[in-house]
């Protein structure tokens, strides 16, 4: 809802900045699980390709995963009930 208003308001699409693949990095099957919480890499990640083969290991770097940033720090927004837009929307 707030970058759907935000792309409304000022034309600037956060969602596609928050998807640009440059503020991901590069980490092993091990650290991805570790940090996710998953229990399996995304699609297209697996282990059973050439590189490390079925039963490769985890901590390998032969085969890296993408990890995009897990924290955003949102900064202070006001409650739905305070923000104009929704405000004008209830209105009409």
């Amino acid at each position: 809802m707030i970058l759907n208003d935000n792309l409304h308001e000022t034309g600037e699409d956060l969602y596609e900045e928050l998807q640009n693949p440059e503020y991901s990095k590069m980490v092993t099957h091990e650290e991805f699980l570790e940090v996710t919480g998953l229990r399996n890499v995304p699609n297209g990640y697996g282990r059973g390709g050439s590189s490390t083969g079925k039963r490769g290991k985890k901590g390998s770097r032969a085969s890296l995963v993408p990890l995009p940033p897990q924290e955003f720090k949102w900064g202070v927004l006001p409650l739905e009930s305070e923000r104009e837009h929704r405000q004008m929307i209830e209105e009409e």
